[in-house]
């Protein structure tokens, strides 16, 4: 089964929802057959880069569907043999990896310059007014406030998520405990090692997150009350993709096999903050505050993920989004423009950090219902009722279809009904219909 789930987070006031999913595969096993690829990777890279004449639309929607189904035989355990389009993704892979960890330490590193600059309110008007340039980013010590009045959170209202208040459900993130084993495992050093060699990136410049000891499932003391001026919701559609189908040949028996809930997309993003929202800085100066916007949701693919909740990054969806954007250069020079690839639609599970998150939880069933109120979803909507009524959760058919058997990432199976096959909003009660008619067809086929 797949789950729905809601969490929500506070920041003097805030509201999150999460969803969370334990990988079926070892952090260690994905690290060695990634490895294993790696001499292939850097070696043949270059010819098949080389010999990469201009695409055309349809060619760039074949070659992603073939990097999709790369990811889906790995994720599925299976035995991936070296192929060109592996090699030439692998040796992207291991640049981008070794461009993260740089940005990341840069970042790091200006995040601490910034805070010690101690920058005030006034310093910033003082330049305005002498027509200097301001920073496109500052660190400014102060306290968040409003001048309307509080706000409330949901979760907290909601019969099945009052009783979930304080629970935490964090997912082992796979590439967490990929860095983790690297460092500490002696198993692995070898490994780790040759990395280095052929790379330059150094399991120890990768910082650790959570922080060792650190448990995933926590409980949190905040419960969602009090003066809040901001909260915030979020609600993601766990799937398991990539399935496995074997058939007996003697009985004639089919088996499929699914992972653990593997994927995800965001089905809800909803905030609540109070009027005139400011900063007051150390000196009392006062800053009006735009905050990023609440659009987690996203009909043409996945967005960037909801700041306030601090989530890790996606590997794979940042991944993507790099090839997509900077496209492949060959040794010879020659570029291969990506920006025509389709759309992400689902994503790894988000696993988030930020400590005013006050309940993470996943339903135990498939259509995001919790013990005593199967209707939950409904429920949230109505707390985000508008002019047009209540709110309406986005219908992704990628997260509720089992994946096509030699398909690209973005088909969907033949036999899904017509009327479900199109990325939309819909009520909470049309989601659920629809999530039910999936798994009957998906059953059935």
């Amino acid at each position: 089964v797949a789950a729905g789930s809601s969490g929500e987070t506070l920041a003097k006031g805030g509201e999150s929802a999460g969803t969370k999913v334990d990988d079926d595969d070892s952090a260690g096993s994905v690290l060695k057959r990634a490895v294993s690829k790696l001499n292939d990777a850097v070696q043949g890279a270059g010819n098949y880069l080389a010999g990469v004449s201009s695409e055309t639309s349809e060619k760039l929607h074949n070659f992603w569907s073939a990097v999709a189904r790369e990811k889906e035989r790995t994720e599925a355990g299976e035995a991936v043999r070296p192929d060109p389009i592996g090699i030439c993704i692998g040796f992207c892979a291991v640049a981008f990896a070794a461009y993260s960890v740089y940005r990341s330490k840069r970042e790091a590193n200006r995040i601490i310059s910034l805070f010690e600059a101690n920058t005030q309110i006034q310093e910033l008007e003082e330049k305005a007014r002498k027509g200097e340039p301001l920073p496109n980013i500052v660190v400014i010590r102060g306290t968040i406030n409003a001048d309307g009045g509080d706000v409330s959170t949901v979760s907290p209202r909601v019969d099945g998520l009052r009783e979930k208040v304080g629970e935490i459900e964090q997912p082992k993130n796979a590439w967490i405990e990929i860095a983790r084993q690297a460092k500490r495992d002696p198993q692995l050093k070898g490994i780790a090692d040759a990395v280095v060699e052929r790379t330059g990136v150094d399991a120890a410049d990768v910082p650790d997150v959570p922080e060792p000891g650190d448990s995933y499932a926590r409980e949190s003391e905040l419960r969602g009350v009090g003066s809040l001026v901001l909260s915030e919701i979020l609600v993601a559609r766990i799937c398991a993709k990539h399935q496995r189908r074997t058939e007996d040949k003697k009985t004639k028996t089919v088996s499929i096999k699914r992972p653990c809930r593997n994927e995800s997309y965001n089905c809800f993003h909803g905030r609540r903050v109070a009027e005139g929202l400011h900063l007051l800085d150390l000196d009392g100066t006062r800053a009006d505050l735009d905050l990023p916007p609440a659009d987690a949701v996203g009909l043409a693919g996945i967005p960037e993920p909801p700041p306030l909740f601090l989530p890790v990054n996606d590997v794979w969806t940042e991944f993507t989004h790099y090839l997509r954007r900077d496209g492949l250069t060959g040794p010879g020079g020659r570029h291969q423009r990506l920006d025509d690839l389709p759309p992400m639609r689902l994503s790894d599970p988000y696993t988030l950090l930020s400590e005013f998150i006050f309940v993470d939880v996943q339903s135990p069933g498939d259509l995001g219902g919790m013990p005593g109120n199967p209707n939950v979803l409904g429920s949230i909507a109505e707390a985000y009722r508008g002019r047009d009524g209540p709110a309406k959760f986005l219908w992704e058919p990628r997260g509720f279809y089992d994946s096509v058997k030699g398909g690209g990432y973005d088909d969907v199976p033949a036999y899904a009904s017509a009327r479900f096959r199109r990325t939309e909003m819909v009520s909470a009660s049309e989601l659920l219909e629809r999530a039910q008619a999936a798994a009957r067809q998906n059953a059935l086929n």
